[in-house]
């Protein structure tokens, strides 16, 4: 019987449904059953071996969707493996210092589940994606340039990595 494992996330831009599709992709192709879900969206975790939630790391935060989801099913997210992975522009330079910032924006979400693993990535900057004054920030005063920083042989190799701690933990 194939395991079926939840992808939930949240987006505001794209990146993090970027990330998600292709998880469940790489899954997909270890022989995983996968659903993908905005995280406002999803009803009940009966019937799946695992999760995996996503999260856009906006002004140092989790999205409130997220934070709200795994609130909701707390419960359910320790009966089985969950990872969660976030995704911050930050990380467009990846130092350690910047790894070191943007995992502790987890941290809240640690506090309701134990995290199997977590990861970060970098995502897009498309400015056409934000608001006049997000745009404005970005531009101006962060001076975030466009473009995909997206490292999906990261994001492959985190998600293989993954699938293989999944089956093990379920067969235990």
């Amino acid at each position: 019987m194939k395991e079926k494992i939840l992808i939930v996330y949240s987006t505001r831009t794209g990146s993090t449904e970027n990330i998600a599709l292709k998880i469940k992709k790489i899954f997909e192709r270890k022989n995983f059953e996968c659903d993908l879900g905005l995280a406002d969206e999803i009803k009940s975790l009966d019937g799946y071996s695992a999760a995996v939630i996503g999260s856009p790391i906006r002004a140092g935060r989790l999205s409130r969707d997220i934070m709200r989801f795994s609130s909701k099913f707390r419960n359910a997210l320790t009966r089985i493996p969950t990872a969660a992975f976030a995704v911050c522009i930050t990380l467009r330079e990846d130092t350690e210092e910047n790894r070191r910032q943007v995992g502790s924006c987890l941290n809240p979400l640690r506090l309701y589940i134990n995290t199997l693993d977590d990861e970060c990535f970098a995502g897009k900057m498309d400015y056409s994606k934000l608001g006049m004054f997000a745009r404005f920030i970005v531009k101006k005063l962060v001076k975030v340039p466009e473009g995909d920083y997206i490292n999906y042989s990261q994001v492959e190799k985190w998600a293989s990595e993954l699938s293989e701690r999944i089956v093990s933990e379920n067969r235990r």
